[in-house]
């Protein structure tokens, strides 16, 4: 059995679900999709991907007549993880410190969701926008459940059949990529950019996304610098689809004409998360 059933009886499925209702809600009205793809068999499922019950989704952008998004590159600015920290599995060098490693951690995992959930709950307090309240409220308990994944998979986890310290670091960086990747920030960081977009309590946004790129900085994970003007880089980028990328001049070839989101990267052969790019459209005049 390739999952703990006794400790799954201690997740809370119905909070799972409703998140998950809330989170699908809030990008349809701020112009996003989702793509869905439902897992066939649950009992089948690691932990780290049933993130919401048996569905597992990606965030695109959806045109509209009048896009509120009419310019992106001082907003990604914001996003930008410049590296400093190495990789936070290039830290391990024998089985003997995974459990120091894997206890810090879930301790910046723990100051990352008290910070949130301070700033979520002051924000409410002071607040009489339950319309920007709402968004933040539903971000503070993605990151209550990121917690409590993070917490789930290090009782779990186990490094088995290792030869070299690469063998090591590998399966570690393996436990380490799912949890960042789907659980935090294709989950937290569109939710954060659309708060950001709209102009609405920019303060606590970026509060938020500033306790998150903490937590990311620990752990050695940085921003690739892409932006507009560059050939895209197909290896750490992903073309959303667009209908205003029209051109007629061919030089224009495979050049991206806007940065929707950075690509999140450990180093260039250890990508967590494609940047979303839209491309110019060569099209015959």
């Amino acid at each position: 059995m390739s999952i703990n059933e006794t400790k799954l009886e201690h997740l809370d499925f119905q909070d799972i679900k409703k998140l998950n209702r809330e989170f699908f809600s809030l990008f349809n009205k701020e112009n996003f999709i989702l793509e869905i793809k439902k897992k066939e068999n649950l009992k089948d499922i690691v932990f780290q991907d049933i993130k919401a019950l048996n569905y597992t989704f990606s965030v695109f952008f959806r045109e509209s007549p009048s896009p509120k998004i009419e310019n992106t590159s001082s907003l990604i600015k914001k996003f930008m993880l410049i590296p400093s920290e190495i990789p936070f599995y290039e830290r391990l060098n024998s089985p003997d410190e995974i459990k120091s490693l894997l206890n810090r951690f879930k301790k910046l995992a723990v100051t990352l969701e008290t910070s949130v959930d301070n700033i979520a709950e002051d924000y409410e307090r002071q607040s009489e926008n339950s319309k920007i309240a709402e968004p933040v409220n539903m971000i503070s308990r993605i990151i209550q459940q990121f917690l409590k994944t993070v917490k789930y998979q290090i009782e779990r986890f186990d490094i088995k059949n290792v030869v070299t310290v690469n063998d090591i670091r590998y399966q570690f960086y393996l436990f380490l990529k799912p949890l960042l990747k789907e659980n935090l920030i294709e989950r937290v960081i569109p939710a954060i950019f659309i708060g950001m977009k709209n102009g609405e309590a920019d303060d606590v946004y970026e509060s938020l996304l500033g306790n998150i790129n903490k937590l990311l900085f620990a752990l050695g994970v940085h921003t690739a610098g892409i932006e507009a003007g560059q050939k895209i880089n197909f290896e750490i980028c992903e073309v959303i689809s667009s209908d205003q990328n029209k051109t007629d001049d061919h030089r224009l070839s495979d050049t991206i004409k806007e940065v929707r989101q950075l690509p999140y990267i450990f180093d260039n052969n250890h990508v967590l998360v494609d940047g979303k790019v839209v491309v110019w459209r060569v099209v015959n005049g």
